[in-house]
């Protein structure tokens, strides 16, 4: 079958971290590197962090984390991935993908960004990590999700949420990260 399966096999000092950042599923580049948030999407994202002053090191103060270990070049493969283990071995990985976001979250109380909504939502690919993760987050006040950072939507949310709004920074984050979590439960 040919899976594929990535680690973020990074050392961490703990006592820096700042975020928990959930992406959908590593890419070829995060597969070749052994380190996730690094292509084209991740790129996106960790300017934006660097740029907004949410941190100083990407790297160093971002814990990344992706909602499935399964690699692919596009996540909708992973639909067919799904198909050939199985839909519960798929949601075995989603379980223990959001045990290990939650126990991040719930020791180290952070918050957790979702990076990629669409596939959240009932019926979704990743809704069965989306209601384990709720079920067993200690800081539900603490998780905010975000359009995915491909095809600019990221990008355009910020900026449509910033001339709405008179927020800035980290304010900002919030705002749009808990605006769309209430889009979610509609």
């Amino acid at each position: 079958m040919g899976l594929k399966i990535s680690f973020d096999n990074k050392q961490r000092d703990f006592s820096r971290i700042k975020f928990i950042i959930v992406g959908d599923n590593p890419g070829y580049e995060e597969y070749q590197k052994g380190r996730f948030f690094v292509g084209p999407s991740g790129s996106i994202l960790r300017n934006h962090f660097t740029k907004h002053q949410f941190v100083d090191d990407f790297d160093e103060e971002c814990i990344v984390i992706n909602k499935t270990f399964l690699s692919t070049k596009s996540t909708k493969e992973l639909r067919e991935i799904k198909r050939k283990i199985g839909e519960k071995n798929f949601n075995n990985i989603l379980l223990y993908t959001s045990y290990e976001v939650a126990n991040y979250s719930n020791n180290l109380k952070i918050p957790i960004i979702i990076i990629g909504k669409s596939e959240l939502k009932n019926g979704g690919l990743f809704n069965v990590f989306w209601k384990n993760l709720n079920k067993i987050s200690e800081f539900k006040g603490n998780i905010y999700v975000f359009k995915h950072t491909s095809n600019g939507n990221f990008s355009k949310d910020w900026k449509q949420f910033e001339r709405e709004s008179n927020l800035q920074g980290i304010d900002l984050l919030k705002f749009i990260g808990k605006n769309n979590l209430k889009t979610l439960s509609q």
